[in-house]
């Protein structure tokens, strides 16, 4: 199949869903600013609640996934904000794609910019899948403690006993593979840029 653009369709299909391919819907915008938003608070609570030299390896722990997903919220932001130059960006593309003189050139340049999407955000999807599998504990500890999140969040709400762990651990997995394949899609649009 011969490609008529430099970004590929995962891209395009990501970038649709996070709401700043041009004409999205403004419901993908506002469901990225409410699950966003509702993460981070319960993130950055969860941070302060636990900001001491007793619990620095937890919090620690909880600031390297707060940071990621802070800087993804505010670049899905500034891409929110920018969209009609992003749109000034795709046009400009996609008219320097049917205005070259070698054809030959920019394929291959479009299937090496494809090959790249795919490689980024599936590294990016392994990697948060083997961080799941290692972070997850269904078992309850034997010293009747509080079994630990997928990612560190201080709820207003007790979370410890079944069902309603093994819930909050399939939503935040869900959360955690969408931000991953946004964050990657981010990256992977860069890449073929």
């Amino acid at each position: 199949m011969i490609p008529t653009s430099t970004i590929s369709r995962l891209v395009e299909i990501c970038l649709r869903l996070t709401g700043i391919w041009p004409n999205s819907s403004i419901f993908f915008r506002l469901l990225w600013s409410i699950v966003m938003g509702t993460g981070l608070i319960f993130q950055y609570r969860y941070l302060l609640t636990h900001f001491s030299v007793e619990e620095l390896p937890n919090f620690i722990d909880g600031l390297s996934t707060t940071l990621p997903y802070s800087l993804l919220f505010f670049k899905l932001i500034i891409l929110w904000v920018n969209n009609r130059i992003f749109n000034t960006l795709l046009k400009t593309m996609s008219n320097d794609w049917y205005e070259c003189s070698n054809k030959y050139t920019m394929i291959e340049k479009a299937i090496l910019a494809y090959r790249c999407s795919k490689l980024v955000i599936g590294l990016y999807s392994i990697a948060s899948l083997l961080y799941s599998i290692a972070t997850i504990d269904f078992h309850k500890p034997i010293n009747d403690d509080c079994r630990q999140l997928l990612i560190k969040m201080e709820f207003p709400f007790v979370f410890c006993d079944s069902p309603i762990y093994e819930i909050v651990v399939c939503v935040q997995f869900i959360h955690l593979m969408a931000v991953v394949i946004a964050i990657s899609m981010l990256d992977a649009l860069i890449v073929t840029l």
